[in-house]
């Protein structure tokens, strides 16, 4: 199977270390490292910071690298799914824990020693997935599904790959079915998993989306709360939180509105309406404030508990992420030419 890559990068993969304090100082050049080789292209997903190595995924052609990230020296490279199956082995999310890298090509997952890069397990599914995982210890989450029929929200072990099925959607109806990605969070010492129930389609003779919050319970493996209706500014506008953020008893959510949802109750607390989308990726959140990249090239800081706005600046107009770093949010990609 060919993967085909739909960005690419220049020769050469640069890690800046140097401080950057100033918008207007232009950072030195620790060290750098050509990824091509023989390679006739490069498309990088975000590359993994863990310890002292910096893990670089290449699409397309299904290798990890991992570099000193001290001095750019490579200390493992891994490419078993693509010699095993002809296929990358990772995409776009990845979980951490206990030295062990989680790491996902749709139903195949592999657990890979950080350390070495060895193949510690492989887990082969029944279903599709999509292994954009969200962990704590050593469980992590995400979905299964067959395709627009029927959804799994599972749970993982980072020791052994072993999967477990938690919660299950099944199709009902002439709406097609999906789910956002499920995340794994901690609630006054308890686990739960939120995620989204989404219904689609054009059974009306148009284009329909509709949304439901749920928040699971693992302890006693039931659901919590079903939140209300999700509002849209309009039938197109997008999946509310593609990838949820929780922070301080607040579920934020983005599409072309920024949302604010009670942890306890799964009641809306309030919602800001704009005229474009907030990609996903482009929505951080502490306990005092969401900052948030606009498509339209501007940022926004609101207040967590009302979501007022804090202040407005100049942004990316692609889908550039965002970092908080102490006082300090940082954003990258995108800009107007």
């Amino acid at each position: 199977m060919k993967v085909v890559p739909n960005v690419i990068f220049s020769l050469t993969f640069a890690l800046l270390f140097m401080g950057c304090r100033e918008p207007t100082i232009i950072c030195n050049i620790e060290w750098e490292s050509d990824l091509t080789e023989d390679l006739e292209s490069v498309s990088l997903y975000d590359p993994i910071v863990h310890g002292n190595l910096v893990i670089v995924p290449i699409r397309g052609k299904g290798i990890l690298k991992a570099f000193d990230k001290e001095n750019g020296s490579l200390v493992w490279e891994w490419n078993d799914a693509i010699v095993e199956y002809g296929v990358d082995g990772f995409s776009s999310g990845s979980y951490i824990y206990d030295d062990i890298l989680a790491v996902g090509w749709n139903n195949l997952f592999y657990g890979l020693n950080v350390n070495t890069g060895e193949t510690i397990w492989k887990t082969i599914l029944d279903n599709s997935a999509a292994p954009l995982f969200s962990g704590i210890g050593h469980q992590f989450v995400f979905s299964e599904e067959i395709d627009k029929e029927q959804v799994w929200i599972s749970i993982a072990d980072i020791y052994t790959g072993e999967v477990r099925q938690l919660y299950e959607m099944k199709r009902d109806d002439e709406y097609y079915l999906y789910s956002n990605r499920p995340i794994l969070l901690e609630y006054k010492s308890k686990k739960y998993i939120l995620f989204s129930k989404i219904k689609w389609g054009f059974v009306t003779g148009w284009y329909e989306e509709n949304q439901w919050l749920h928040l699971y319970d693992i302890e006693n493996d039931s659901i919590k709360w079903i939140s209300d209706l999700i509002p849209l500014t309009k039938n197109t506008s997008g999946i509310a939180g593609v990838v949820p953020i929780y922070t301080d008893g607040k579920i934020i959510l983005e599409n072309n509105s920024i949302y604010s949802y009670d942890i306890e109750t799964g009641d809306l607390i309030w919602r800001n309406q704009y005229n474009n989308r907030f990609s996903p990726n482009t929505l951080v959140a502490d306990d005092i404030d969401v900052f948030a990249n606009n498509n339209s090239s501007f940022m926004l800081s609101l207040n967590l508990e009302n979501g007022t706005t804090n202040w407005e600046a100049d942004g990316s107009s692609g889908v550039g992420k965002l970092k908080i770093n102490h006082k300090y949010v940082y954003l990258c990609g995108g800009f107007d030419r």
